[in-house]
């Protein structure tokens, strides 16, 4: 089968698998349909979600792979006294229901729900703070703990007054704070957070680390929780430093090795930090615990919960969507200077599929 991608879905943590991918192609969540199948139960048409697809615009795989995806439905118009060879296809695109499986359908959805709700043990009464709160994890984790529990505090950051205010509007968030305001001013965030949160806070849901995360700790109530979702800010980190290492290249080695942070005060700050950090949880009994969404076996209540809400229109999806397959690695890097709001999705255009098919379709 040849199959043709319509959507891709980009996410931060690709940052981080970028040097794995080196001398091959990057792969990523997408939306995909079949442009032809000599595969009696797939036909030309079906539309799928894998979560693993390769940056190209075609690409020939075989039944035992595409079994293990979710097909969607088919782009087909199909009349009753057409025999099967004489399908049409029609140019419609896939259902908003198909589309959310890049994002709240999606393991994205459920990075949201089973952090927040597994890993995070949200309950009623808690105050929740959510870093990256406008990004496409942490804008639906939001909603869902104001889904599940009405007496909950919840406040969360973005990168913009916009932003917030989206939140605090749209999204039913009682408050927020533009972290971009405070540059490197630890002292000024921190105040900022203490006015949003005066009795502390219960459950925190990282989806950024820096800075913001280190102004977070002294704000840690007893027993709190801290669910480590992503550290963008920390990938974004590994992306500078990639772009330092190949423009110093050809400069002296001590350029090179300040480049890396190899230095001694760096080092010692960091074990500072870190020293900090320990003290503070062995008294106040704070539980922090990172998570692979993998490790969720039983995706029925998150789905059973999901579209009982998305088509009661009680929670609100959000995706960015950049046009053109070249667009991807722009999009990638969009995610690190806030150009999304909600889900990063690229569509692909006809103009990008054309290329590759006809010499594809000519091998299968």
């Amino acid at each position: 089968m040849i199959f043709q991608p319509m959507y891709f879905g980009i996410d931060p943590y690709l940052v981080g698998r970028l040097s794995g991918y080196v001398g091959r192609t990057v792969r990523s969540q997408a939306i995909v349909r079949i442009i032809a199948s000599r595969c009696h139960d797939y036909q030309q048409g079906d539309v799928f979600w894998s979560r693993d697809f390769p940056w190209t615009t075609a690409h020939v795989l075989t039944k035992s792979k595409v079994d293990r995806w979710v097909q969607l439905r088919t782009m087909l118009k199909i009349s009753s006294s057409k025999k099967k060879e004489e399908r049409e296809e029609t140019t419609q695109e896939p259902d908003m229901l198909s589309l959310l499986y890049l994002g709240a359908l999606g393991t994205t959805g459920l990075t949201a729900y089973y952090g927040l709700l597994t890993i995070g043990c949200l309950k009623e009464g808690d105050k929740v703070f959510i870093s990256g709160a406008a990004g496409a994890t942490g804008y639906i984790a939001g909603q869902i703990a104001k889904l599940k529990y009405k007496n909950i505090y919840l406040a969360g950051s973005a990168g913009s007054d916009e932003k917030v205010q989206w939140l605090i509007k749209e999204l039913n968030f009682d408050n927020g704070l533009n972290y971009k305001q405070f540059g490197e001013d630890r002292k000024k965030m921190q105040q900022c957070l203490q006015q949003l949160f005066p009795n502390g806070i219960d459950l925190y849901f990282d989806n950024t680390g820096g800075l913001i995360t280190e102004c977070v700790w002294d704000l840690l109530n007893s027993k709190a929780r801290v669910v480590v979702c992503g550290q963008i800010a920390r990938y974004d980190k590994i992306t500078r430093l990639k772009k330092t290492k190949i423009q110093s290249s050809s400069s002296s080695s001590s350029a090179t090795a300040a480049a890396d942070g190899d230095n001694d005060s760096d080092s010692s700050s960091s074990i500072g930090k870190i020293d900090d950090f320990l003290f503070k949880l062995i008294y106040k009994e704070i539980r922090i615990q990172g998570f692979d969404v993998d490790d969720c076996k039983d995706w029925t209540p998150f789905y059973r919960d999901m579209k009982n809400w998305i088509s009661k229109k009680q929670l609100y999806t959000k995706e960015t969507v950049a046009l053109g397959f070249e667009n991807l690695p722009s999009a990638l890097e969009g995610l690190f200077t806030g150009k999304n709001t909600g889900k990063m999705i690229v569509k692909c255009t006809d103009a990008d599929l054309a290329s590759d098919q006809s010499s594809l379709k000519s091998k299968l």
